[in-house]
């Protein structure tokens, strides 16, 4: 709150103190802790990190996982039939042929690189594919789905965990946020509309932290 009351009373820029205590938080004349913004998703992070450290992405994605393989496999069969349709095979082919089926087979074999080349893990192997540029159009296809399906699971249970942290606060951590909220909010309609904003009010009101 110290830092609050620099803000306003050195700059008078009250935008500044409203986002810092919004962020940070703040601690009661009865030295009860308010949670800020920053603070309680900093506690979703930490639980969503401390979930991905004790569950394996092979565990609880199994089943996607086995479709990424499977999507690989698809890839570099295509790429194999490639590298070996391009193959020299005719000496009688004009030019353009020629110039055309050594094109192709660098591509393929250039492909058949990356693959080779995927990171262990499956979430780099992921993170590759997502910039590799397929030449099975059923793979890609196949890949884009899959992608759409994880990110979805992910979102779902980032989602759950950040519902649970939440739940967790108490009714009164709640309460005491949205007064916050609100008191800050209408310190800064006053200042905007040249009132007085009745700033030593609100340090009475929520102490120094």
């Amino acid at each position: 709150m110290d830092a609050l009351a620099r803000d306003v009373l050195d700059g008078g820029d009250m935008r500044r103190a409203v986002r810092r205590m919004t962020e940070q938080g703040a601690e009661t004349a009865g030295n009860r802790r308010v949670p800020g913004l920053r603070e309680m998703f900093d506690r979703v992070r930490e639980r969503r990190d401390a979930q991905l450290e004790r569950y394996h992405l092979d565990d609880v994605f199994g089943e996607l996982l086995q479709r990424l393989d499977e999507v690989i496999a698809r890839e570099r069969t295509t790429v194999e039939r490639r590298i070996a349709e391009s193959t020299p095979g005719d000496a009688a082919a004009d030019e353009d042929t020629e110039r055309a089926r050594r094109t192709l087979h660098g591509i393929a074999e250039q492909r058949l690189s990356q693959l080779q080349s995927l990171p262990p893990d499956p979430g780099g192997r992921v993170g590759a594919l997502r910039d590799y540029d397929f030449l099975d159009p059923g793979a890609r296809a196949d890949f884009d789905e899959l992608l759409d399906v994880l990110q979805k699971q992910m979102l779902q249970q980032y989602f759950e965990g950040m519902q649970k942290q939440i739940s967790e606060l108490t009714p009164d951590d709640l309460r005491a946020t949205q007064q916050m909220t609100h008191d800050l909010n209408e310190m800064l309609k006053r200042k905007l509309a040249g009132l007085d904003p009745e700033f030593d009010e609100f340090m009475a009101q929520w102490g120094k932290s």
